[in-house]
């Protein structure tokens, strides 16, 4: 909490759900859905949902066919490998991996919210809770503000 508590407020467009799925091509130009969540907000949340929309599905099978972006998770991992080397106009892994573990810690904490929900956890949910908690707590070794400065 601390960590979120200190990112500094800044005034970008978050769109607060932005994926694949809410983009669509119009004559060429980009159009983006489902506005609900817009807001003004530090980048690093937007990178965070990224993070979890595209990079985590892969650890378990990279090649299972994503439900919600229907593409293949392998591909959903290299696109957000792409992205953020284009977000960041770099191709300096020492930039782009700090950047990478702060999103990375957003986006597994969210699935980690997503996972606990009121009542008794099931086995597989617990293996999963396990496993992400065991990765919350590597990047949090690494991670020691969520700025992306």
């Amino acid at each position: 909490m601390e960590l979120i508590d200190a990112v500094p407020d800044t005034r970008h467009l978050i769109h607060g759900d932005f994926h694949t799925s809410n983009v669509f091509l119009q004559n060429t130009e980009a159009l983006l859905i489902d506005m609900d969540r817009l807001a003004m907000g530090d980048p690093i949340f937007e990178l965070g949902d990224l993070y979890l929309y595209y990079a985590i599905q892969e650890k378990d099978d990279p090649d299972s066919l994503d439900p919600y972006l229907g593409i293949p998770c392998a591909t959903c991992a290299r696109f957000f490998r792409l992205f953020i080397r284009h977000y960041l106009e770099t191709e300096d892994e020492a930039r782009i991996r700090p950047v990478t573990d702060r999103a990375a810690l957003l986006g597994t904490l969210r699935l980690i919210n997503r996972c606990w929900k009121p009542g008794e956890l099931t086995q597989q949910q617990r293996c999963m809770v396990d496993a992400l908690l065991g990765e919350t707590k590597k990047l949090l070794e690494r991670v020691d503000s969520l700025s992306i400065g």
